[in-house]
This record gives structure tokens, C-alpha cells and sequence, in this order.
């Protein structure tokens, strides 16, 4: 379906773009994740989580695993989003920004702001979810999705 694959390519892409940002430049993220708390693991999780938005990324563009891509994709975007809430409630540092997407995100304020991160990510994270429905209307169907075109046959 064209609309599957718009959403997969559009997704993808900012998942790709994002992890690339972050790879070239990984230290101002595991910043970001050091503000959370977590210690010695901060960097584990910053490095993991810019694997896990590369392999996203990639996974959906390609159109392979597309329910387990769009799945990481709900769980990472909503793990941000809860992340930028605390933030706003004041409960996280905010001293850091966010760097979704590394070195390359600009410094405007209201970009940086967790109004409107939290905005960014929700919309995001509806498009993974219709994604999702998509996935399972199609599969209810018999539709192969993006690798067929044809229905199956009983």
C-alpha cells in the first residue's frame, strides 16, 4: 500500500537521520542520558539507543521487520517522550537540551523547549501507531503489505 510505504519512508527517515546525528557526534547525547541519572550506564544506553534509531531507520525504509521496526519505534519515542514530560514538570534537568538529533539540532529556544519536543515526539509516535494499525488491517486482509501485492490464496 502507498500509504504504508509513505509512512515507512517518512518515519524511517527520521529515525535514520537522527541516529546519523548522534553517531557523528555521540558525547553531547551521552550527556543528555548522564542528566538522567544513570552513571556508568549512560553511555551504554545513549550508544544503544542511537543503534536502536539507526536500525529503525534502516529497518523501515527497507521494509523489513516492519511490525518490529514500528514497535521500537512507539517504545523509543515514548521513552523520549516521558523523558521530555519530566523535563517540562521539572522533575529532569533541563540543562542539556534534548540533541534529538545531535550536534546538528538548532539552538532556538522554542525548538529546544519540551512543549514542543513533546508535540514532535507524540506526532511521531501517532504516525508509528497508525503505521501499526495499518500492519494489522492489512495482515486481517490477507494483504502481503510491502514485500507482495497480491492476496494470498486459500
Amino acid at each position: 500500500m502507498l500509504a504504508e510505504f509513505g509512512l515507512d519512508l517518512g518515519l524511517g527517515t527520521v529515525f535514520l537521520f537522527a541516529g546519523l546525528a548522534k553517531a557523528v557526534a555521540p558525547g553531547s547525547f551521552i550527556v543528555v542520558v548522564e542528566e538522567m541519572g544513570l552513571g556508568r550506564a549512560a553511555a551504554v544506553v545513549a550508544l544503544g539507543a542511537v543503534s536502536l534509531e539507526i536500525a529503525i531507520g534502516v529497518g523501515l525504509i527497507m521494509g523489513a521487520n516492519r511490525r518490529a521496526c514500528l514497535w521500537c519505534a512507539v517504545v523509543l519515542l515514548a521513552a523520549f517522550s516521558i523523558y521530555a514530560l519530566l523535563k517540562l514538570a521539572g522533575i529532569q534537568s533541563a540543562s542539556a537540551g534534548c540533541h534529538c538529533f545531535g550536534e546538528l539540532g538548532t539552538s532556538a529556544d522554542w525548538v529546544q523547549s519540551g512543549w514542543f519536543v513533546t508535540a514532535r515526539n507524540l506526532a511521531l509516535l501517532s504516525l508509528a501507531g497508525v503505521g501499526l494499525r495499518l500492519s494489522c488491517a492489512a495482515e486481517q486482509s490477507g494483504w502481503r503489505g510491502r514485500g507482495g501485492g497480491e492476496k494470498e490464496k486459500d
